[in-house]
């Protein structure tokens, strides 16, 4: 009797054990993919979230009264709202405190920045805030004529310096290019200088001379609701100061000082020219002055500066944590890049299509320092989405240009992540524009403005929470001086673990249940299928078989149809239950999810990555597979070595 008789001559007996082995290992397969998916999920959501305490103050409380756009009339108190030594030593003593995570502000140059102002979007940088880093111009005017209200007339001859968005609307021929919100008034000539209240005799200016001017690029819509009728291109005209702020040098100079005292050079970085009497070409006249160069220089330099935000963990930043901001294309930081301070960087993908940059490019920047202040008539509160339109505790920006601005050495810095932004313009209390570049906190240069400061609130601070200790740190906060200072976010995740935890615990104990059973299993086909040779194992030795032959007849005759079982179900289970697994634990997650918070823990792509990645992938299905088989084939083995030493007729008598 060979081993072909014995599995086809009862095939019906053959088939059924090979589906119950089938069955029972893709039963095990499965049950123990989902435990360890289950386990890995838990493990990866907990290591990418991040839940975070941020401050909801209101520095101001009053009333305001406006007539059409203009504030008549207000009545406020300000109320000192900082971070002493004593609130932030509460806070580091927390145990449900992981750290208070300060983003420190720096700015940084390189060509190939540009900043986003989004002057085509109905949101945009005109709405979030006046953008002052960027609106400063250069240009060559001549004046044309002088009204009765001494208003100077002017026709603008070259532009030297201008943002490029600025320039493009200018340029733009296609009035569909024009953004007539924005830019209310294009005419046919000239622009119109006023100099009303700063100072200066407008006889400064004599009609039919040319001039270079420098000043600042607005429209309509800023300035004061004048109409420029008459404007090829938005005002441009010196800031208007107080009198006796504007100054004329024994050069003819015309020059803006960079403080309101004249006594104090401290913001001598700070002035620039303002307008001088222009002979020659353009290009002559800054060869032979040199103090119009360097401005020139100054303003180029400050279109290629974007504001540094300093980090020791981008994800507690409120805007992260919300899933209003998120890494669209390669990664975040990794720790050992933030512990060694690692020349990397991630930014928008406004900024990165802009200048057609992408993961992995490198890009030389030099920093430099631009101090900030907190404003304080800014005033937030996310839990009542309340939010100030000014003040600097959120929309980091590089500040004014400096033209003894100091600059770090030149570093080259590897893009390895670009972020989007679900409002480019978001007018929330914690809230950046796409402009922002980020960078680990000890790759900063030394004094960014953020670490010594008290005045630190807002993007600039996040305290970040352990996680599933969201509880505690509430307990804690109410029965202390701070109570009512915190609004704590986490998007539901202590409930989202507690669901998952729950179905940890019911996956391992599927997996064990799947153990027991394929145990049981083995036990049912030692003693139906395989003690059910032994009368063939009895009829073999009586004809003379030895002890070897019945053995190995009996053994190969098991495993044979065990192996065929576990490899099938093995495979059927990783490709096929498997899929099926992963949309079960998807929607099963996803559910949770909802019913935790209004807005999803992680976003859909992200929950679909994380669910694919965990579980038992083939290699590892097919490694447990053959666990299985190596410990069958083992039982089959002993089993069929007891079998065949039996006496002959007593196996016969079965």
């Amino acid at each position: 009797m060979t081993i072909r008789t014995r599995l086809l001559r009862r095939p019906g007996t053959t088939a059924l054990w090979l589906i119950l082995t089938l069955v029972m290992s893709g039963f095990l397969t499965a049950a123990a993919s989902l435990w360890l998916g289950t386990r890995q999920l838990a493990a990866e959501l907990d290591g990418k979230h991040t839940a975070i305490a941020v401050r909801t103050d209101r520095a101001v409380t009053g009333s305001y009264q406006y007539e059409g756009r203009t504030l008549v009339g207000a009545s406020y108190s300000i109320e000192e709202r900082t971070l002493d030594q004593a609130e932030l030593d509460w806070l580091e003593g927390q145990p449900s405190v992981k750290a208070v995570r300060i983003h420190s502000l720096s700015g940084g140059y390189s060509e190939a920045f540009e900043s986003v102002l989004g002057l085509r979007r109905e949101q945009s940088f005109r709405s979030v805030m006046d953008p002052q880093s960027y609106r400063r111009c250069l240009a060559a005017v001549t004046v044309l004529g002088k009204e009765a209200n001494d208003n100077v007339l002017l026709g603008v001859e070259e532009i030297l310096c201008l943002h490029p968005e600025f320039m493009q609307t200018l340029t733009a021929t296609d009035p569909n290019d024009i953004d007539k919100d924005y830019l209310c008034y294009l005419g046919i000539e000239g622009i119109l200088l006023h100099w009303e209240d700063n100072g200066v005799d407008p006889s400064f200016f004599e009609v039919g001379e040319r001039y270079l001017l420098s000043g600042q690029f607005y429209s309509d819509r800023l300035f004061f609701n004048r109409p420029l009728v008459n404007a090829r291109i938005p005002n441009i005209y010196a800031p208007r100061l107080s009198p006796g702020m504007l100054t004329v040098r024994e050069d003819g100079l015309l020059w803006v000082p960079g403080s309101y005292d004249p006594a104090d050079q401290s913001h001598a970085a700070y002035g620039y020219p303002a307008a001088q009497k222009l002979e020659g070409s353009v290009e002559e006249f800054l060869a032979a002055h040199p103090v119009w160069e360097e401005y020139r220089q100054t303003l180029n330099r400050q279109l290629n500066s974007l504001p540094v935000l300093g980090t020791e963990r981008l994800e507690s930043l409120y805007m992260f944590v919300k899933n209003e901001a998120a890494i669209a294309e390669g990664r975040s930081f990794t720790p050992e890049e933030y512990e060694s301070g690692a020349r990397v960087m991630v930014l928008s993908d406004a900024v990165a299509a802009k200048q057609g940059l992408q993961v992995g490019d490198k890009v030389s920047m030099a920093q430099f320092l631009c101090g900030e202040s907190a404003n304080p008539y800014a005033s937030y509160n996310p839990s009542t989405d309340l939010y100030s339109v000014s003040g600097q505790l959120k929309w980091p920006a590089i500040g004014q240009p400096q033209r003894e601005l100091e600059y770090g050495p030149r570093e080259e810095y590897e893009i390895v992540g670009v972020y989007r932004l679900s409002d480019y313009w978001s007018l929330g209390s914690y809230a950046f524009t796409p402009d922002t570049v980020f960078i680990p906190k000890k790759a900063q240069i030394a004094g960014a403005w953020g670490p010594e400061s008290e005045d630190l609130y807002g993007v600039y601070l996040s305290v970040e929470l352990v996680n599933g200790m969201l509880d505690d740190f509430k307990l804690a906060l109410a029965g202390s001086p701070y109570a009512g200072r915190y609004y704590t976010v986490d998007q539901g995740f202590e409930q989202v673990q507690r669901n998952l935890n729950d179905l940890r615990l019911n996956a391992r104990r599927l997996a064990l249940t799947a153990l027991a059973a394929w145990g049981v299993f083995v036990l049912l086909y030692l003693m139906m299928y395989q003690a059910g040779q032994r009368r063939s194992l009895g009829i073999l030795r009586s004809q003379g078989s030895g002890i070897p032959a019945a053995r190995r007849y009996l053994f190969l005759g098991g495993l044979i149809v065990a192996a065929l079982g576990v490899v099938i179900g093995t495979l059927l289970s990783s490709v096929v239950l498997g899929r099926v697994e992963q949309n079960i634990l998807s929607d099963m997650l996803a559910q949770i999810d909802r019913s935790a918070a209004e807005t999803p823990l992680i976003s859909e792509d992200a929950l679909g990555a994380m669910v694919r990645a965990c579980g038992l992938n083939l290699g590892q299905a097919l490694l447990l597979g053959a666990a299985q088989l190596g410990l069958l084939a083992g039982i089959l083995w002993i089993h069929a070595a007891i079998l065949a030493r039996k006496n002959p007729r007593r196996l016969m008598e079965v």
